[in-house]
């Protein structure tokens, strides 16, 4: 006795062409952030964790920043983290990393002043990177 035909749950599954999912694209994103930034780097190589601000609990703000070698520029990057389920402004005190920063997941270019109010929308988070050349 033989079946002429196919069970439909016998025949192979074509394979799916997949794209990146966008948690791929992040967790990529992250290990380029730690990887390309010698301020997150750590075992004494990363630079030192300053708290930006310490009124406001719902929102984290911290920068880690080394200074320019020979092989490397100076890396500041600054994280700012709203943990509330509503968009808060905080004030950051960074006095001299003011200056030029992009963010890492977008592109954009921000400029941040000595005492610089940021938005952050609820639950989510802003990293701040700038590089500059030894002099």
């Amino acid at each position: 006795l033989s079946i002429r035909r196919q069970l439909q749950m016998c025949i192979r599954d074509r394979k799916s062409e997949w794209g990146q999912s966008e948690w791929e694209i992040f967790y990529s994103q992250l290990v380029d952030l730690k990887t390309n930034n010698p301020g997150l780097w750590s075992a004494g190589a990363g630079g030192l964790l300053r708290p930006l601000h310490f009124e406001n609990t719902d929102v984290i703000a911290f920068s880690r920043s080394t200074g320019a070698t020979k092989e490397l520029p100076a890396n500041d990057v600054i994280v700012i983290a709203n943990l509330a389920p509503e968009e808060q402004t905080q004030l950051l005190e960074v006095g001299k990393l003011a200056g030029d920063y992009t963010n890492w997941f977008t592109g954009e270019v921000v400029t941040l002043t000595p005492e610089h109010n940021i938005t952050v929308p609820a639950n989510d988070f802003v990293v701040l990177v700038r590089n500059t050349p030894a002099s």
